[in-house]
């Protein structure tokens, strides 16, 4: 058994969640690590069920396929010993008896990073985002760009442009900003 202090207040709990797109054979699944508040394993054990649970879901991807999530159950469940902030140690995998030289395989490079990976469709891979989430994403990233400074000089050099323009031109003018 694992040692765990009676006054433990957050667990780790991987997540097992298979996600079914229409159109493709193979399921994708996902395992997801999230963080759980609890006082002690039992309480951090329910919690990690009803978190799962809230895993199961049906929506559209970007290209109107229907996305079906279902949580599975728990891969993992441990506990944070430490406090948590900068550093602190949220879990870990044990190797034993290692040769020297194939210790060094385990370190990546910056590029191969997950946090560096680009963003990509993998060939085959089905695609699991919700459209309308991607959609919310995309209308934060434009209204973020629109404040830019370099948004904010353009706004004001149309304005500057524009005194002094009869109506008809400005209409044309926002027209071809806009692109229509």
């Amino acid at each position: 058994m694992a040692y765990c202090p009676n006054d433990a207040d957050w667990f780790t709990a991987t997540l097992v969640v298979e996600i079914r797109v229409s159109g493709y054979r193979r399921s994708v699944v996902h395992l997801n690590t999230v963080l759980v508040a609890a006082r002690n394993r039992e309480q951090a054990f329910r919690k990690a069920l009803a978190l799962g649970r809230f895993e199961n879901q049906r929506y559209l991807n970007p290209k109107n396929q229907l996305v079906r999530c279902r949580f599975v159950g728990i891969h993992h469940l441990d506990i944070v010993l430490e406090p948590l902030r900068h550093g602190c140690e949220l879990f870990w995998k044990e190797r034993v008896g290692l040769r020297r030289d194939s210790v060094r395989r385990f370190v990546r490079k910056k590029t191969d990073l997950p946090a560096f990976a680009p963003v990509q469709e993998i060939p085959g891979r089905p695609n699991c985002a919700s459209r309308d989430i991607l959609r919310a994403i995309q209308a934060m990233m434009k209204k973020d760009r629109d404040r830019t400074p370099a948004a904010h000089k353009q706004r004001r050099r149309r304005r500057v442009v524009a005194k002094g323009r009869p109506n008809s031109s400005l209409k044309l003018t926002a027209r071809a900003v806009r692109g229509v």
